[in-house]
């Protein structure tokens, strides 16, 4: 009997610094849905929890554990479709972005309890404590349904993946959840059923189809969690739509570099004979690159999406598309005010009762709640440019700069150019062919700060959307915000006189959350009737 484990509902916790602590924090937000769903089977759907063999229902870094007991089969197989269900339709998040320490609506529960069903005497002795929102509730019934509409074939499907999920002699079978429940859609919509006869063959088709999906499917596959945006919510800011923005900034910068133009470039000389390379590694990822073009965005693709998402570098879209003014300014202003609230705050140690504080010995001229202010304008609005297309812009672009990277990063490509690594190479190529060098230390180093600046405010999302509370304050001297936006500032040649300059707190009349419904420019063009039909409207000042 293999041992069963579930990558989708904990992972084991190996490798670098980094990424231990990628998957900490990936492990603490699958916790929230492993624990609404288990909460909302047991309360609502008589869950047992509880097998024959006396074994309690446990924590996910335990879940391998119970769902390898043969005698489990009939709980684990309906905690884990229902489980499913709800990361296959990227229903991740039970509180819908409120978080614990958020304010909740009248009729979303706060559930609290124990693995074993028993009822703990507070929230500090609780094995889990989640705010389940109304809608969520609705998802997972919703769940529950499909799932026993479907357990014939859930039942059918699940020895495929596992057997599929375990290599040969290893004893150790994977299974993905979401995967398992993607496969048990895909029979459903397609009418099948478990009594066929070629069941089994056709649910290895339907894996296979699953696990050799394109862009969008790889979309569906990725643990990003995507709120449902027809779903009222009280959130300003989404922190998945401030996530996405930060990979379009990383790769609007990157194309800045000439990045792309570079590959493109390359790939010319590749498909006209240019190039010494033939059979081998840096071939086939070149050719690759080459009969996958059509699936991808095109330069004017792309900087229609930078445009409308940061304000950087439109091109000619053929279409109107509304570009985010706003970000730049927003931008400066946060980056100013978080290093000038560094540098200006020190600190001394003081002996106290026998121990060692602390002591801020230095008021800043900045305060954190200006900081607060800034950085929560500044999310607000990335939120708000995030909606659409942007986290599926943001998986193909990452996607692409994986590729490219890896394009010019082959030994037989930079032997062909002279060079000895792939940053040498972009830059010889654009001095060569492409109009001159640009200064890739400077766009590399904002790629990469503003990336990290940008997944730090997604990270907080939930203390930036409060108003400033000195129990929930954000920590503004994180070296992970810091040190980015001391870089940020130093490569872009950003004075002193600026930073002060900039620092200076502002007051937005006006600061949108959801996305116009009104087409660009159809204010202008009303205004314009009206002033036509009754003479010039005057500019009514805001009160």
């Amino acid at each position: 009997m293999a041992t069963e484990i579930y990558p989708d509902i904990y992972t084991t916790s190996t490798g670098t610094a980094k990424e231990l602590e990628t998957i900490a924090k990936e492990n603490a937000a699958r916790k929230s849905l492993y624990a609404a769903t288990y909460h909302l089977l047991r309360s609502n759907f008589s869950f047992r929890a509880n097998a024959p063999s006396g074994q309690a229902f446990t924590a996910p870094e335990y879940f391998s554990t119970f769902a390898s007991d043969v005698n489990n089969y009939g709980d684990k197989l309906l905690f884990v479709g229902v489980y499913g269900l709800l990361r296959a339709r990227n229903q991740l998040d039970p509180s819908l972005g409120r978080g614990v320490d958020m304010a909740r609506g009248p009729r979303d529960l706060y559930a609290i309890g124990n693995w074993d069903g028993s009822t703990p005497i507070d929230a500090t002795t609780a094995s889990y404590a989640v705010v389940i929102a109304e809608r969520f509730v609705d998802d997972l019934t919703q769940a529950v349904k499909d799932f026993y509409a479907n357990r014939g074939l859930f039942e059918r499907t699940f020895p495929v993946v596992l057997r599929y999920g375990t290599p040969s002699g290893s004893g150790v079978a994977t299974i993905f959840a979401r995967q398992l429940a993607e496969v048990v859609e895909r029979l459903a919509r397609e009418g099948f059923s478990p009594a066929d006869p070629y069941i089994d063959l056709i649910a290895e088709r339907a894996l296979s189809q699953s696990l050799g999906a394109t862009v969008d499917g790889r979309a569906s596959a990725i643990d990003v969690s995507l709120p449902d945006l027809d779903a009222g919510t009280s959130v300003d800011i989404v922190s998945d739509n401030v996530r996405a923005l930060a990979a379009i900034y990383f790769s609007a910068q990157l194309e800045e570099m000439k990045l792309y133009a570079v590959v493109d470039k390359v790939v010319e000389h590749f498909m006209t004979g240019m190039l010494p390379i033939s059979r081998g590694p840096s071939g086939d990822l070149i050719y690759e690159w080459i009969r996958n073009a059509p699936d991808r965005f095109n330069e004017i693709e792309r900087r229609s999406i930078y445009g409308r998402a940061l304000g950087l570098a439109q091109g000619a879209t053929g279409q109107t598309v509304t570009p985010n003014r706003e970000f730049s300014d927003l931008w400066v202003r946060f980056l100013s005010n978080v290093v000038r609230h560094y540098r200006e705050t020190a600190y001394s140690s003081v002996a106290t009762g026998g121990t060692t504080v602390q002591v801020q010995t230095v008021v800043p001229t900045v305060a954190p709640e200006a900081v607060h202010k800034s950085g929560r304008d500044l999310a607000v609005n990335l939120s708000l440019h995030g909606y659409g297309v942007a986290h599926f812009a943001a998986i193909e672009l990452q996607t692409s700069i994986r590729q490219m990277i890896s394009i010019l990063s082959g030994a037989e490509m930079l032997a062909a150019y002279g060079v000895t690594d792939h940053w040498q190479l972009v830059e010889r190529v654009s001095a060569l062919y492409l109009g001159g060098a640009t200064n890739g230390v400077r766009y590399r180093t904002m790629a990469s700060s503003g990336g990290a600046i940008i997944t730090w405010l997604a990270d907080n999302t939930p203390k930036l959307t409060k108003g400033y509370l000195p129990d929930c304050a954000v920590t503004f001297r994180d070296s992970k915000l810091v040190s980015p936006a001391e870089s940020w500032l130093a490569v872009t040649g950003t004075t002193q006189a600026n930073v002060e300059k900039y620092a200076e707190p502002v007051d937005l009349q006006q600061q949108s959350v959801i996305p116009s419904m009104m087409p660009s420019g159809v204010g202008q063009a009303v205004r314009g009737m009206l002033d036509r039909m009754t003479g010039t409207l005057p500019n009514i000042p805001q009160a």
